[in-house]
């Protein structure tokens, strides 16, 4: 492990492979909830932003999520054939479209963030006491990281866990 005042890149390195491994392993954790496969990362954050914000603009969320419009139709299409996500129409401009879950996209969601979030209550009760101070304490830091990284990008605010 780098130390803290060590190499940038290497700390860099290293922290984007510990969020992508707890990424994956969070979502791979899904195969075990649903047969219908397991959700893509932007197929997930695109359902956890439309889950906290229903009847939200497609365009809007696009921006939101820093995604292209012809991704965002391209996911918002399977999440539809699947039953989990309706696409509605303005009757004065078709080209504008609002999304929200259906009532089984509703209880998915619901269902895949109380597993991840088990997962994680039950790893951080199980590592030692150490580790899961300095994992609490680095939760401000990794938001000032995330924030720093906005900031400079001028993204958006992150609408997902």
């Amino acid at each position: 492990m780098s130390e803290a005042n060590g190499d940038t890149n290497e700390v860099a390195v290293e922290l984007a492979q510990a969020i992508g491994q707890l990424r994956r392993t969070l979502r791979r954790s899904q195969r075990e909830l649903y047969t219908d496969g397991v959700f893509s990362s932007p197929e997930y954050e695109l359902l956890r932003y439309v889950y906290d914000h229903p009847n939200v603009r497609v365009g809007v969320m696009a921006n939101a999520l820093s995604i292209a419009p012809n991704t965002a139709s391209t996911l918002i299409k399977r999440l539809m054939k699947l039953g989990i996500l309706n696409r509605a129409t303005s009757d004065n401009d078709r080209r504008v479209g609002t999304l929200c879950l259906t009532p089984y996209g509703e209880e998915t969601i619901s269902t895949l963030r109380d597993h991840r979030l088990s997962l994680l209550v039950r790893g951080l009760d199980d590592i030692n006491l150490d580790a899961k101070a300095a994992i609490i304490s680095a939760i401000p830091a990794l938001l000032e990281l995330i924030k720093t990284i906005q900031d400079f990008e001028g993204s958006p605010s992150c609408p997902f866990e």
